[in-house]
């Protein structure tokens, strides 16, 4: 009975440290937006589209953004250029960022935490080394992700005719929102398309 309550004991210790081990963080609703402040012209437009995944244990975060999910901006024919002219969205159909959590990084909190994650930020084809700011909330099973960073256009081959300098910006802001929650298990084909 002794050892038959051992190997009950064990068993339950690799399944609890198994599913501890393989879980992760998984978002397919997040929201992405982005504003382009010109002299003479504001530019906003939203997308919620984004997904994203956080892996605590391989301590990786990525997210990624159709392009072409993008709405809210002042008029039809400027989201029409957006797509067409600058962003190229039929070619770039993504906007990714894949990146590793940092050094310092130890486990997951209950509460807020403030990391800089370091990766690579994919936008009109363009990969670029980024150390992006991300402000983590967790709370019981669930993982808010928050991010605010800017990005040069000219750092993407992303061209603006100098008849425009004054009503697109040459730096956008991008700001990311998800709301994560716990996967157990291997990373399913779904989640790992982000990359």
């Amino acid at each position: 009975m002794k050892h038959f309550l051992s190997s009950i004991l064990i068993i339950t210790v690799l399944t609890l440290h198994a599913n501890v081990v393989e879980r992760y963080y998984f978002s397919a609703a997040g929201k992405a937006s982005f504003k382009s402040d010109a002299p003479l012209e504001l530019i906003s437009a939203t997308s919620e589209a984004v997904t994203g995944i956080l892996d605590p244990v391989n301590r990786t975060f990525a997210f990624k953004i159709p392009v072409s999910s993008f709405s809210g901006f002042n008029c039809e024919l400027q989201r029409d250029h957006f797509n067409e002219k600058y962003m190229q969205s039929d070619k770039y159909q993504y906007a990714t960022f894949t990146g590793k959590l940092p050094p310092d990084y130890n486990e997951l909190k209950k509460g807020m935490q403030a990391l800089k994650v370091f990766g690579i930020l994919k936008i009109h084809g363009v990969q670029k080394e980024r150390t992006i700011p991300v402000n983590l909330f967790m709370a019981d099973q669930v993982l808010v992700i928050r991010s605010s960073f800017n990005v040069l256009l000219e750092d993407h081959n992303i061209d603006v005719p100098r008849v425009l300098y004054t009503k697109i910006a040459s730096e956008v802001n991008i700001e990311v929102n998800a709301l994560m929650r716990i996967r157990f298990g291997k990373i399913d084909q779904a989640s790992a398309s982000i990359n």
